[in-house]
């Protein structure tokens, strides 16, 4: 079985344009050398098959593609079931459509002014990791003192 000619671009990155016919011998050498063979053309003016290393392009060697994570705003975190749900806790019965927004911007101040005072006491104490105690002695300190931890 023969196959038609191939563009190769080897681990140099030089472009070798095959004149004779691929033997089977040779593209076993492309398997175990890890190159892979495009069954489609990559342009439609180009009408010979692609080889090459994985990872590697005409450019150099580069990392291959990963999913990045989409950075959002954390706040979202916070979704229209958890507000519901407490508000279910607190008694409220029906719940307009602006509550949502208007409950994540108060979380968002509340949240803010407590971190910011447990990294105050963190940092006065020479630690790197926010303790419990930390946020329980902020949470005392802005008059919201909890009980039971």
């Amino acid at each position: 079985n023969l196959v038609t000619p191939v563009s190769l671009l080897l681990d140099s990155m030089t472009a070798l344009l095959l004149q004779n016919p691929v033997t089977p011998a040779l593209l076993q050498n492309l398997v175990n050398r890890k190159l892979r063979v495009l069954t489609k053309p990559s342009s439609p003016g180009l009408h010979c098959q692609l080889a090459y290393l994985e990872g590697m392009t005409a450019r150099g060697k580069i990392s291959p593609k990963r999913h990045r994570k989409i950075i959002r705003d954390g706040i979202q975190g916070i979704t229209n079931a958890a507000v519901r749900r407490l508000a279910r806790r607190a008694g409220v019965m029906r719940i307009s459509g602006l509550v949502y927004y208007e409950t994540r911007a108060v979380l968002r101040v509340f949240l803010t002014n407590l971190v910011r005072d447990a990294v105050t006491y963190t940092e006065h104490g020479n630690r790197k990791t926010v303790t419990h105690i930390d946020v329980l002695y902020t949470l005392k300190h802005q008059g919201r003192t909890l009980y039971g931890f």
